[in-house]
Protein backbone atom coordinates (compact mmCIF):
# COMPACT_ATOMS: atom_id res chain seq x y z
CA UNK A 1 0.00 0.00 0.00
CA UNK A 2 1.02 3.58 -1.14
CA UNK A 3 -0.74 5.91 0.92
CA UNK A 4 -1.00 9.72 1.91
CA UNK A 5 2.00 10.86 0.26
CA UNK A 6 3.22 13.74 -1.53
CA UNK A 7 5.58 13.03 -4.37
CA UNK A 8 7.33 16.25 -6.51
CA UNK A 9 9.82 17.45 -8.44
CA UNK A 10 11.25 13.55 -9.19
CA UNK A 11 11.31 12.26 -12.33
CA UNK A 12 8.60 9.85 -11.20
CA UNK A 13 6.36 10.01 -8.30
CA UNK A 14 5.85 6.51 -8.35
CA UNK A 15 6.84 3.62 -10.66
CA UNK A 16 5.95 0.40 -9.80
CA UNK A 17 6.92 -2.59 -11.84
CA UNK A 18 6.12 -6.57 -11.85
CA UNK A 19 3.69 -6.04 -8.51
CA UNK A 20 0.44 -7.78 -7.73
CA UNK A 21 -2.34 -6.58 -5.37
CA UNK A 22 -1.06 -3.03 -4.65
CA UNK A 23 -3.06 -0.04 -3.99
CA UNK A 24 -1.97 3.50 -4.68
CA UNK A 25 -4.10 5.39 -3.04
CA UNK A 26 -4.53 9.26 -1.65
CA UNK A 27 -1.13 10.10 -3.27
CA UNK A 28 -0.52 13.76 -4.55
CA UNK A 29 2.11 13.40 -7.51
CA UNK A 30 2.91 16.77 -9.01
CA UNK A 31 5.63 18.49 -10.90
CA UNK A 32 7.65 15.46 -11.76
CA UNK A 33 9.36 15.38 -15.17
CA UNK A 34 8.71 11.93 -16.41
CA UNK A 35 5.72 10.37 -15.22
CA UNK A 36 2.79 11.06 -12.10
CA UNK A 37 1.90 7.71 -11.23
CA UNK A 38 3.91 4.55 -13.42
CA UNK A 39 2.49 0.95 -13.44
CA UNK A 40 4.72 -1.38 -15.93
CA UNK A 41 4.12 -5.23 -16.07
CA UNK A 42 1.56 -4.89 -12.60
CA UNK A 43 -2.11 -6.86 -12.15
CA UNK A 44 -4.89 -6.86 -9.64
CA UNK A 45 -4.03 -3.57 -8.78
CA UNK A 46 -5.97 -0.37 -7.58
CA UNK A 47 -5.01 3.35 -8.39
CA UNK A 48 -7.89 5.83 -6.50
CA UNK A 49 -8.27 8.80 -4.94
CA UNK A 50 -5.23 10.36 -6.04
CA UNK A 51 -4.40 13.70 -7.34
CA UNK A 52 -1.78 13.65 -10.44
CA UNK A 53 -0.91 17.14 -11.73
CA UNK A 54 1.54 19.17 -13.76
CA UNK A 55 3.52 15.83 -14.41
CA UNK A 56 4.86 15.40 -17.72
CA UNK A 57 2.92 11.99 -17.98
CA UNK A 58 -0.37 11.59 -15.83
CA UNK A 59 -0.85 7.63 -14.80
CA UNK A 60 0.63 4.99 -16.92
CA UNK A 61 -0.48 1.69 -16.89
CA UNK A 62 1.84 -0.43 -19.59
CA UNK A 63 1.25 -3.97 -20.31
CA UNK A 64 -0.54 -4.54 -16.92
CA UNK A 65 -4.21 -6.62 -16.09
CA UNK A 66 -6.83 -6.25 -13.99
CA UNK A 67 -5.38 -2.71 -12.85
CA UNK A 68 -8.85 -0.52 -10.88
CA UNK A 69 -8.54 3.28 -11.72
CA UNK A 70 -10.72 5.33 -10.13
CA UNK A 71 -11.62 8.93 -8.42
CA UNK A 72 -8.55 10.43 -9.70
CA UNK A 73 -7.82 13.70 -10.41
CA UNK A 74 -5.78 14.21 -13.47
CA UNK A 75 -4.89 17.72 -14.21
CA UNK A 76 -2.37 19.73 -16.28
CA UNK A 77 -0.11 17.02 -17.10
CA UNK A 78 1.46 17.82 -20.37
CA UNK A 79 2.02 15.19 -22.76
CA UNK A 80 -1.38 12.65 -21.77
CA UNK A 81 -3.60 12.22 -18.73
CA UNK A 82 -3.69 8.93 -18.75
CA UNK A 83 -2.26 5.95 -21.09
CA UNK A 84 -3.50 2.15 -20.86
CA UNK A 85 -1.10 0.34 -23.19
CA UNK A 86 -2.96 -1.70 -25.70
CA UNK A 87 -0.93 -4.66 -24.14
CA UNK A 88 -3.01 -3.98 -21.11
CA UNK A 89 -6.39 -6.55 -20.22
CA UNK A 90 -9.31 -5.94 -18.34
CA UNK A 91 -8.33 -2.90 -17.11
CA UNK A 92 -11.58 -0.52 -15.25
CA UNK A 93 -11.76 3.19 -15.58
CA UNK A 94 -14.56 5.38 -13.69
CA UNK A 95 -14.96 8.18 -11.79
CA UNK A 96 -11.92 9.90 -12.52
CA UNK A 97 -11.52 13.43 -12.97
CA UNK A 98 -9.27 14.87 -16.22
CA UNK A 99 -8.48 18.08 -17.29
CA UNK A 100 -4.92 18.48 -19.10
CA UNK A 101 -2.95 20.22 -21.74
CA UNK A 102 -3.26 17.19 -24.22
CA UNK A 103 -4.45 13.90 -24.63
CA UNK A 104 -6.70 12.75 -21.66
CA UNK A 105 -6.93 9.04 -22.16
CA UNK A 106 -5.66 7.10 -24.84
CA UNK A 107 -5.10 3.38 -25.31
CA UNK A 108 -1.90 2.32 -27.73
CA UNK A 109 1.28 1.46 -27.86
Amino acid sequence: VIENNKLTDNAYGIRMESSSWCTISKNTAMNNGVFGIYLGSCSNSTISGNTVTNDGRGIHVGSSDDIKLSGNNVTSNSVHGMFVCKLSERNSIYNNYFNNTEMIIKNGD
